[in-house]
């Protein structure tokens, strides 16, 4: 926006726009607002040039032929890769779902696309955007925030994974998806879309594919990070990591569902991958024995109790696992 300002101001408005006579602006919407922030700073009266187009918005043909154009427009300029992805993915929910102005195979077509596969999946991801932003308490169009969380990407994951396992319309297992999207965005990768979905797709697969266990293990904390939302709705990105982070009861929750769900993943990872249990295991040790009898002694009164309780449960574990290896024989 900053460069087509000062182009406008350098040089004027070099192309014209396309507008209706009621004065909604078909193409150009960047160069009037342009316009209108140089008025602004400069006090000088300024004028949008544009072809005025006489279409009745109302009329469901005339709607069509305003959109196809809008499309045609798009596809003609050599900037249209500025269009931001949200912006897009909405563009053909509201168009082809919600209007239905043109089916998915006429948007295709107008984009320039021989099928319509990837306008359908636009679609679910549209859904899923707007479910999540329910999840977290905001409105379900607040495109805005899916904008500031750079959701498209992470979200193509989501809508892959589920629409792959055909779980997009099982509500448990994507409120705990949505769960652990706010984790991470809740975390010291809030600002990393890229990295995010990183995590989204090496994570999502294992859980999906063992999503009654992962359901059964997180569905408590789920409901607790589903309500703390629903009490603070979020109004914008920044919100998601204050609004984990404002009790103790919420913090709880949330580790316990991130510890949950990445025992589960581990479970899965180990799965068929025999040298790296060993390894873990050889580690846990070296971990353990790093620990001196002076640290132990300098810890206070409640760090005390909380490593003897996990203490504790890594003696449950180590039992456990010492009887099935001894059940298999192989320690004779």
């Amino acid at each position: 926006m900053k460069a087509t300002q000062e182009s406008i101001s350098d040089r004027g408005q070099e192309e014209p726009g396309v507008v209706l006579d009621d004065g909604r602006v078909i193409d150009g919407n960047r160069r009037f607002t342009a316009l209108r922030r140089i008025q602004k700073s400069k006090g000088i009266e300024q004028y949008f040039e544009a072809a005025i187009l006489d279409f009745d918005i109302t009329n469901s043909v005339d709607k069509k032929t305003i959109k196809q154009l809008e499309l045609d427009l798009q596809m003609g300029k050599e900037d249209r890769q500025d269009y931001d992805p949200i912006d897009r993915i909405f563009d053909v929910y509201n168009t082809v779902y919600v209007e239905k102005i043109m089916t998915p195979q006429e948007y295709a077509k107008s984009i320039g696309k021989e099928r319509a596969r990837g306008i359908n999946n636009d679609i679910k991801e549209a859904k899923l955007i707007s479910s999540y932003l329910e999840f977290i308490g905001a409105p379900r169009d607040a495109y805005y925030i899916a904008k500031e969380l750079r959701l498209d990407g992470p979200m193509n994951e989501v809508r892959r994974v589920l629409d792959k396992n055909k779980l997009l319309d099982d509500g448990e297992v994507k409120s705990a998806v949505f769960a652990l999207l706010s984790m991470h965005y809740s975390g010291t990768d809030a600002n990393e879309g890229g990295d995010i979905t990183r995590l989204i797709r090496k994570e999502l697969q294992s859980m999906v594919s063992k999503k009654d266990d992962w359901v059964c293990l997180t569905e408590d904390n789920v409901d607790t990070i589903y309500d703390a939302f629903q009490d603070t709705p979020v109004s914008d990105a920044s919100q998601i990591s204050q609004i984990l982070n404002s009790s103790e009861g919420i913090k709880a929750a949330s580790n316990d569902f991130m510890r949950s769900s990445r025992r589960l993943g581990k479970m899965n990872e180990y799965r068929g991958e025999l040298q790296k249990v060993v390894e873990t295991v050889s580690a846990c040790v070296e971990s353990l024995e790093s620990i001196d009898t002076a640290t132990l002694e300098s810890l206070t009164v409640e760090q005390s109790k909380d490593v003897a309780a996990d203490l504790e449960k890594i003696g449950m574990i180590v039992r456990k696992d010492y009887d099935v290896l001894s059940q298999t024989g192989n320690l004779l």
